[in-house]
């Protein structure tokens, strides 16, 4: 570290949007390689335009993209573009975010912490790899999303275990607040009791049972099941099991990664290795915003009669727990709807579409909460989470409302505003 530090600042900004070139192709690799219906485009792809072949200069950074021009007739008019300004605009977003973050851009903004920068850069650069590395996971999800209206689970699952290994491995992998527990206020990675106390007993077996139920639950939700009762509870199970096993590579897949991960928490539990604490908020903060969307779901599709939200949403989020936390995952689902209105409203009028995928905007709410992550959490938002229990019964009470409210609309629709097309 002292190496990299020894390096003027400006230096390691051009540096990091060279390596950024890169990291925004590999980006544009994930977007093509992990989507369901595009595979044909990229020039990674294994099926090659008629018009003619690819060669190792279409696969040049930004250089290749424009020369792809030629298959426009073939893959669609101006279809080079995005890629393209995905390879411009990210690496330059990434110099900006690492001068941002070790320049203390993410801390309260004292003397006292400035005076702190240098004995902080190690926790700080390893943010910044966390980050860009949910940024990157994120932007393939996004653009997916956009494209196919699903999130695969091949960008968040990988993400999620990306997530809690740098948890348990990694000082300052989770964002950092004003720890005010103690007679003098100190600077401390966010954990799953902010911004109270760390709470010893998560230490013990409790703790160790917390963990491997919130993981368990992200692996049950990563199996192929469907709870039908129409034909009665009994039908309703066998079916249920029926499904889950069904689809033999995931669902080996999926108990492979339960019996690893148990494995895992169990070691890192028992172990004086890494960092039980930070493990144990990332799994809660993967639980947590990933049953809040999970919820949502359930409640809103039922309200509405229709799917309101897709499960890649409920994976997304739950990878988004693991890089920073239960308490900021909250608030990006809340900031979330705001930001689509955004979007949604230039989208209408420019093309006067009405139907968006919900993925994109946590993504942006989730930008919004890591770069405010300051005047957010240390504003006013650490004094909301103090109310505990309180805001427990807020969540709840929003559940409800948020039922009845669709579940009126719905009645509304239904008997004033639906059009038989007949």
């Amino acid at each position: 570290m002292n190496t990299i530090l020894q390096v003027p600042l400006e230096v390691r900004c051009i540096a990091v949007a060279l390596i950024g070139i890169l990291y925004a192709a590999l980006a544009n690799w994930g977007i093509y390689q992990f989507s369901y219906f595009h595979h044909h485009l990229g020039p990674w792809s294994r099926t090659k335009p008629a018009e003619g072949n690819y060669s190792w200069l279409d696969r040049i950074p930004i250089v290749g993209w424009i020369r792809l021009r030629r298959f426009e007739k073939q893959l669609g008019k101006n279809y080079w573009v995005r890629p393209l300004v995905i390879e411009i605009l990210l690496p330059i977003f990434l110099a900006w975010l690492y001068y941002y973050e070790v320049s203390g851009g993410l801390l309260p903004h004292q003397n006292s912490v400035r005076k702190m920068l240098p004995q902080l850069q190690p926790m700080l650069h390893w943010q910044y790899v966390a980050h860009i590395i949910l940024i990157w996971a994120m932007c393939v999800a996004t653009f997916i999303d956009f494209d196919e209206q699903l999130i695969p689970d091949w960008v968040t699952v990988p993400g999620t275990w990306i997530g809690l290994v740098g948890s348990a491995l990694i000082g300052g992998w989770h964002l950092i607040e004003i720890d005010r527990n103690g007679l003098n206020p100190t600077l401390a990675p966010l954990n799953a009791c902010s911004p109270g106390a760390w709470a010893g007993w998560l230490n013990g077996k409790y703790g160790l049972a917390i963990a491997l139920f919130c993981y368990s639950g992200w692996c049950f939700g990563l199996a192929d099941r469907r709870w039908k009762t129409r034909r009665g509870l009994q039908v309703a199970l066998k079916i249920f099991f029926a499904r889950i096993v069904r689809y033999k590579p995931w669902f080996f897949t999926v108990v492979t990664l339960w019996v690893l991960g148990t494995i895992g928490i169990i070691y890192a539990h028992s172990e004086p290795v890494g960092n039980w604490q930070a493990l144990l908020s990332g799994l809660i903060g993967m639980a947590i915003a990933g049953s809040i969307v999970w919820a949502v779901r359930i409640v809103a599709s039922n309200a509405l009669g229709m799917e309101a939200m897709g499960f890649g949403d409920v994976t997304l989020m739950a990878m988004v727990g693991t890089f920073i936390g239960w308490q900021p995952s909250l608030l990006v689902f809340f900031i979330a709807p705001f930001t689509s209105l955004v979007f949604v409203l230039v989208a209408w009028i420019l093309t006067g579409e009405k139907a968006f995928p919900f993925g994109p905007y946590l993504c942006s709410a989730t930008m919004i909460v890591l770069l405010l992550w300051n005047s957010i959490w240390n504003g006013w938002a650490a004094n909301v989470f103090g109310l505990g229990t309180v805001l427990l019964a807020i969540m709840l009470v929003a559940l409800v409302a948020m039922g009845v409210m669709l579940t009126v609309w719905r009645w509304i629709r239904d008997r004033f505003l639906w059009v038989d097309e007949a």
